[in-house]
């Protein structure tokens, strides 16, 4: 009989020991889900970045503060980060700007000069003040809206009457 229970702790052990190597070879990290909207809306802003090269090169009076989200590399167990970079310039597949926000994890400092290659962006922004926002891709798409067209992300166009009642405005139009 005690032969017996000594068999069953040793069981026991070897049981835990077996659980315990397995949750430790498959890891106790998130599972983390991929969501299509973000593919697509990753996918749009890739396909339309030589359009948003375009507008940045020659942008009319009413575009401006031309931003593009792109991957920097990391320390582990991030490897990746995305960051904003507002850019000015693109020339030989690179955009040249700053990051406005430091990331300590990536050793990013507020301002810092930045050379971003074109297949590191995953999204980009700017604003037309006819238009609004235009681009912001992934946060559109987290909004749940598709229409890249304008006005399709939500935000009013920039102007003088922006959030305010329409008496206020009417009061300020000519007869």
């Amino acid at each position: 009989m005690a032969q017996l229970s000594t068999l069953d702790q040793m069981s026991k052990k070897i049981l835990l020991l077996l659980l315990v190597s397995s949750f430790l070879l498959v890891g106790c990290r998130p599972e983390y889900k991929k969501d299509p909207r973000l593919d697509a809306a990753i996918a749009e802003a890739k396909a339309s970045l030589t359009n948003f090269v375009g507008v940045m090169q020659s942008p009319r009076s009413n575009q401006m503060f031309f931003r593009v989200l792109a991957w920097f590399p990391s320390k582990p167990p991030h490897y990746n980060v995305g960051v904003w970079a507002n850019v000015w310039k693109y020339e030989n597949g690179l955009f040249l700007g700053s990051v406005p926000q430091g990331n300590r994890r990536i050793g990013l400092t507020n301002n810092q000069r930045v050379a971003i290659q074109a297949s590191n962006v995953f999204d980009w922004a700017y604003i037309d003040l006819g238009k609004g926002m235009v681009g912001d891709f992934i946060a559109r798409a987290m909004r749940g809206e598709s229409n890249p067209q304008a006005r399709a992300n939500g935000r009013q166009p920039f102007s003088s009457e922006t959030n305010q009642t329409p008496e206020a405005a009417g009061s300020r139009r000519s007869p």
